[in-house]
């Protein structure tokens, strides 16, 4: 047995042997080196690359961010600095970190750029995806240098290769711009540790790779010893934090399974129906959940059972967000047929698909557009408000539908503690401020900052981070047109309400 096994072993080695005998060291050294400094080209590639890529953040289209990837010029200077690592080349090093510095900066003062220029977009989902990394994402580098390091070693052409590596730097490099550009700095260390992460694990990759086709200067075993521990240890402490985001994400996507369950089964079938749901851990291990119903009576009663079905179910505590849209089974999505339909016929659809009680209707048939002022008796949530709106208008494509909610008090903007960046429900509201304005066409608003108790040894501090935090939230909304006055609140930006407070306050003065 032991002979039938060197036996295969020798012939696997053997065979590897004439596989890499093929391979034209010194023409891929060559082209190696040609790749590693920056060049007219490299710029100007990169300029366009981190352009696409930004856009396609700010559209939420993944086929233009794709485009960016198929751009991006990463693949010369990121194979140099691998090899280099395999062969010890400092000047090699040298020249491919220079490339890859002058590509980060032009990458983000491109992305700055064109987010400062536009008008306010809250953080898309295609941002969002890159502010969070997880283990999987590191797998993705890892495997995106691996096929870069084998494309340049068998000289296949670089389409594929650059590609894959820039599948996994340039669209988290324009999130991290855009996060610059808001001053949203969770945005932006979520999306640049992603970016980090990502070059260190291509590089080392294509390192793996260059050792293995005999580019490497280290060929004892004894010589592969430290240079291997030492990658292994970087690898896992980059890869620390990235399994705890996976380990919460998987935590996050099985509580929104099983409380979709919950509240599907809890439901009344024949009159309520499930629209949406979105679950949010909480610091101290319960959940937010957050959810839709479409019903055709209001049921007063309905949060407090739900919320008690899915604690016991879920058994952690549970504080459900829960928003009841009076309406027909159908009306929204019958709203797609209506597309066909003209005139009179297509109007009485779009008015009966309105889940809320209408206060003022102005529809034009001719310009295709159709603003709603809804009822002070509408109690639906701005989110709700605003994700009704987002519905009916991809149900009534090419109609224009304008959902102008009642004049209400605006959700408080949170923070974490410490920080004068919203945390996620905190930009939530912000967004959903930003869009409820725009429908009021309210041109003065007063903004005030708070701090909880602990936040700041004294009340000088804790009047600054109230004050940061509010200038913070009045530079979204002067983005958004809206002009502001910052107010104190007094006490060292201690709002009186108590120690739990860390929010920015949004009270309308004027309309425009």
């Amino acid at each position: 047995m032991r002979e039938q096994v060197a036996h295969v072993l020798a012939g696997l080695v053997r065979r590897w042997r004439d596989h890499a005998r093929v391979v034209d060291r010194e023409a891929v050294l060559a082209q190696v080196r040609v790749d590693a400094p920056p060049s007219h080209t490299f710029v100007v590639l990169t300029v366009g690359a981190a352009a696409i890529a930004t856009l396609g953040l700010l559209l939420d289209s993944p086929a233009v961010i794709i485009g960016a990837m198929l751009v991006a010029p990463f693949l010369g200077p990121i194979v140099a600095l691998g090899f280099s690592i395999a062969m010890t080349d400092v000047t090699l090093a040298l020249r491919a970190t220079k490339s890859l510095l002058c590509g980060v900066v032009l990458g983000l003062v491109t992305s700055i750029a064109i987010v400062k220029l536009s008008p306010f977009i809250p953080p898309t989902q295609q941002i969002l995806a890159r502010t969070s990394p997880n283990l999987f994402d590191l797998l993705v580098a890892v495997f995106a240098g691996l096929v870069g390091g084998y494309a340049v070693v068998h000289r296949l052409g670089g389409t594929i290769a650059g590609v894959a590596i820039a599948t996994a730097l340039m669209p988290p490099l324009a999130a991290a711009g855009y996060g610059l550009a808001m001053g949203e700095l969770s945005v932006f260390n979520g999306a640049f540790y992603l970016f980090l992460t990502n070059l260190v694990a291509i590089a080392f990759s294509v390192a793996s790779c260059a050792i293995w086709y005999n580019f490497g200067n280290l060929h004892a075993p004894k010589e592969l010893v430290w240079p291997t521990v030492g990658a292994g240890v970087v690898m896992v402490l980059l890869s620390v934090p990235l399994v705890k985001t996976l380990n919460e994400s998987v935590r996050t996507t099985i509580l929104s399974r099983q409380a979709g369950a919950v509240l599907r089964a809890a439901l009344p079938a024949a009159d309520t129906r499930l629209e949406r749901i979105a679950v949010t851990p909480e610091p101290d291990g319960g959940v937010r959940v957050a959810a839709v119903v479409f019903a055709r009576e209001f049921d007063g009663g309905l949060p407090v059972r739900l919320e008690r079905e899915l604690a016991q179910e879920l058994r952690i505590p549970v504080r459900l967000e829960l928003d009841q849209l009076m309406v027909g089974s159908d009306a929204i999505r019958a709203g797609r047929a209506a597309a066909a339909e003209t005139g009179e016929a297509e109007t009485r659809r779009l008015r009966g698909a309105i889940p809320f009680p209408l206060l003022v209707a102005d529809v034009s048939p001719a310009q295709r557009l159709a603003r709603f002022q809804l009822s002070l008796d509408a109690i639906a949530s701005l989110e709700a408000i605003r994700y009704v709106e987002a519905a009916l208008q991809e149900a009534f494509a090419p109609w224009r539908v304008e959902l102008l909610p009642p004049l209400r008090p605006l959700p408080p903007v949170s923070f974490p503690p410490g920080e004068a960046v919203p945390d996620g429900e905190g930009a939530k509201a912000l967004a959903n401020a930003v869009w409820a304005l725009r429908r009021w066409g309210v041109g003065r608003v007063a903004v005030s900052g708070s701090t909880a108790a602990a936040e700041g040894r004294n009340a000088g501090e804790r009047a600054a981070l109230a004050q940061r935090r509010a200038a913070h939230v009045a530079e979204v909304l002067e983005k958004a047109g809206a002009s502001v006055e910052l107010v104190s609140t007094g006490d060292g930006g201690l709002e009186r309400r108590g120690p739990g407070s860390r929010t920015v306050r949004i009270e309308v003065l004027s309309g425009n």
